[in-house]
């Protein structure tokens, strides 16, 4: 009994290494910017993942609070969904060049932070009851197994609300093992947002 333990959880170790979150980042930013120029930004909700409800808003608020910590200035989020609302704007109006820059103007920044979320979700799965056999230990029987497996998609950019050019932007896709959306989440905030420069 002591012998099919200790290989039990060899497995359990081993099987358990394999579920690392899984990151999958692409990044740009352009050259040449006078980045002081864009200290004061706004953040404005992304649009959601289909299949989960307020994933946009979340994805906003970290993004926000990360560019916050790296020296950035950000317009309160609920400030900017309300002027935009006074002013009857929406997203188009924001990347449209022929309107951009009076949004800039509305909100007193020179860029806008906008993005997508495409995956937001948590996806349960059953492994069936197995068997197992190790020599010199003999066969025993696995229990049946629930796994849940995460997934994070988004796209971020900053674009200048004068010109309409993407200043930086980037995509991270991660996966893994897990319950609880929002860590995963966080982290993959924060590795795409190592990569922007500082003001």
């Amino acid at each position: 009994m002591k012998k099919i333990n200790i290989f039990f959880l060899f497995f359990v170790f081993l099987f358990g290494c394999a579920h690392t979150p899984k990151s999958d980042i692409q990044m740009y930013v352009k050259q040449g910017v006078d980045w002081p120029q864009y200290k004061r930004v706004a953040v404005v909700g992304f649009e959601d993942d289909p299949s989960t409800r307020g994933s946009g808003n979340e994805i906003a608020d970290l993004i926000g609070f990360e560019l916050l910590k790296r020296g950035y200035s950000v317009v309160e989020r609920s400030k900017v969904g309300l002027i935009l609302k006074e002013q009857s704007m929406g997203l188009s109006d924001i990347i449209d060049p022929a309107t951009a820059a009076e949004v800039g103007n509305i909100l007193g920044v020179r860029a806008l932070v906008i993005g997508t979320v495409t995956k937001y979700t948590v996806t349960k799965s059953r492994k069936g009851q197995s068997s197992l056999y190790i020599p010199t230990v003999g066969g025993f029987e696995l229990p049946e197994k629930e796994t849940y497996t995460i997934e994070v998609s988004f796209t971020v950019k900053m674009v200048d609300v004068e010109t309409a050019v993407t200043l930086w932007q980037g995509a991270n896709s991660k996966s893994g093992k897990g319950k609880i959306v929002l860590p995963f989440a966080q982290e993959a905030v924060k590795e795409i947002m190592r990569d922007i420069p500082v003001p």
